[in-house]
């Protein structure tokens, strides 16, 4: 998904050449958290002790409201068939939801971005969601540029509102838009830990701590990026995207239990 930088534009499948590994990867043996009740999904935030990594930040969303988070606003430029509102970014009982409802006339969804303290060049992200099933509603956590020069872009897990048995990653690449995108099979309604671990040259996809993907070489991003979560619906005739129908649920939420961001220190 092309989209979740502070600008708030969204677009998927914009022509480039593409190496595409979807669906090509059976389920991963998850790493077991240790289970933790204070915590909606039943784990707590994982840092990892690894030396090469410097934590940047952790959200739990303990409080009442997304502090710290930039808020869409408006229609996608390129996804007329949605529409963002910061209302519709909601703290509740210690998850992030990013709602999308149907109020009648349109869709309406949400999308969050936060830029690192220290610019993130190179790092590890891990977001703690699940989101139910709702046909033509989207989710992508990414990757996005500080400097709002796209490409490059990093999807590490998003899908195009279907039954919510896979996710795909994609990495789209200057200066052309190449795309690598792999595909893995999951059931997303359920609590993962979604994840990337950048560093230069390489790029680890990873599913409950285990990497199930990568992607290496010149295309890997080297500037600074920083993570957006966002929700969307789109219209319907796409190849890329499900459009909502009949079955839609009038409200749908991705929830996000927690958000851990770390630095690259080096080998």
């Amino acid at each position: 998904m092309i989209g979740g930088g502070l600008g708030a534009v969204a677009v998927l499948g914009l022509l480039g050449a593409h190496s595409y590994d979807v669906a090509a990867h059976a389920p991963v043996a998850p790493t077991p958290a240790p289970y933790d009740p204070t915590h909606p999904s039943g784990a707590a935030p994982v840092v990892d002790p690894d030396p090469r990594w410097t934590t940047s930040y952790v959200d739990d969303f303990t409080g009442t409201k997304p502090d710290h988070w930039y808020l869409y606003s408006g229609k996608p430029s390129s996804g007329p068939g949605g529409f963002w509102d910061p209302t519709h970014a909601l703290v509740r009982n210690g998850e992030l939801l990013l709602r999308t409802t149907y109020d009648g006339t349109r869709w309406v969804s949400a999308g969050v971005a936060r830029t690192a303290a220290v610019p993130l060049l190179y790092g590890k992200v891990q977001v703690r969601m699940r989101m139910a099933r709702a046909t033509g509603v989207s989710y992508a956590l990414l990757l996005w540029p500080d400097d709002e020069k796209w490409p490059p872009e990093i999807d590490f897990g998003e899908d195009g509102g279907g039954d919510r048995r896979a996710t795909t990653a994609t990495l789209h690449m200057p200066p052309d838009n190449a795309i690598s995108q792999h595909g893995l099979a999951a059931d997303f309604t359920q609590w993962h830990t979604v994840g990337v671990e950048w560093t230069p040259g390489h790029i680890d996809y990873t599913l409950d701590g285990q990497p199930w993907a990568s992607d290496s070489g010149d295309g890997v991003p080297s500037v600074p990026m920083h993570l957006a979560l966002q929700t969307q619906t789109w219209g319907c005739g796409l190849t890329f995207a499900q459009c909502p129908d009949w079955s839609t649920p009038v409200t749908t939420d991705l929830e996000v239990d927690w958000v851990v961001v770390q630095g690259w220190r080096g080998p």
